[in-house]
């Protein structure tokens, strides 16, 4: 790429990848102390800039950013087979940057080490990953301790406050000791609210259960009182036909 030092990376596994680097030549951005950079290994952090720069000369970096090229870039990246990103070092002065630019034309032929062990991946990465979701054991159990003590001085504060009582004054100066009560919270105001209501269903259906059992009851009693007014009634007239038959000499039990 023209205008560019290209400063061959050995990579950890045998492999060279080739980076682009010239002073930055963007209006937003100091001229004097800033590099410009492409076809950076995607992989790349501040750490594998720091190092890279600490082996070009001892050179100190203040900061890194990736940036999105222009067209004109990305089109002369693509045309020499460049997959890399670009991004802008940012040295901490004029003379650090001109020190790495120096040192990458100086090592354009053998190169320097890129170093991989920066990069934790694999399955250590998601490990490390995992381990981080999660609060030190420590610092959580430090936590929980503090917000144990903190309920505690509420709850016996309250018991205080309670037991005591609590000074009221009024308008006309005077104090007066009022019993403090506690309240019931919401949540428990609803359950004993919904509780009165189950109550209230199942007194309810026991009532129409009940009244159903006395309907019943009561048919029952009146069938029995209409079969014995029936028995009575049928005594009654074998009785008077008894006794007709008795009148009349027709009677003969034998």
């Amino acid at each position: 790429m023209s205008g560019y030092e290209t400063l061959p990376l050995k990579m950890p596994k045998g492999n060279t990848h080739y980076l682009y680097m010239k002073k930055d030549d963007n209006s937003a951005a100091s001229e004097d102390s800033t590099i410009f950079v492409c076809n950076l290994p995607a992989d790349s952090t501040l750490s594998h800039i720091k190092a890279l720069c600490q082996s070009l000369g001892g050179s100190i970096v203040e900061s890194f950013e990736w940036v999105n090229v222009s067209r004109n870039v990305r089109a002369e990246s693509l045309t020499h087979g460049l997959s890399g990103g670009c991004g802008r070092i940012h040295m901490v002065d004029a003379a650090s940057c001109n020190r790495v630019l120096s040192q990458a034309k100086k090592n354009a032929t053998c190169g320097v080490k890129w170093d991989a062990k920066l990069t934790i991946g694999g399955k250590q990465r998601y490990q490390l990953l995992w381990k981080y979701c999660f609060p030190a054991p420590d610092d959580l159990q430090a936590e929980v301790d503090y917000f144990m003590e903190e309920f505690a001085a509420r709850e016996e504060e309250e018991k205080k406050v309670e037991k005591t009582g609590r000074t009221v004054v009024d308008a006309d100066g005077f104090t007066t000791v009022v019993k403090t009560q506690k309240k019931k919270s919401l949540a428990m105001q609803e359950a004993a609210k919904q509780q009165a209501e189950e109550m209230k269903l199942a007194e309810i259906k026991r009532r129409e259960k009940r009244e159903k059992k006395d309907f019943y009851r009561f048919q029952i009693r009146e069938y029995k009182k209409e079969q014995m007014t029936d028995m009575l009634t049928k005594f009654k007239e074998d009785q008077e036909k008894v006794k007709q038959y008795k009148e009349s000499g027709r009677f003969n039990p034998y």
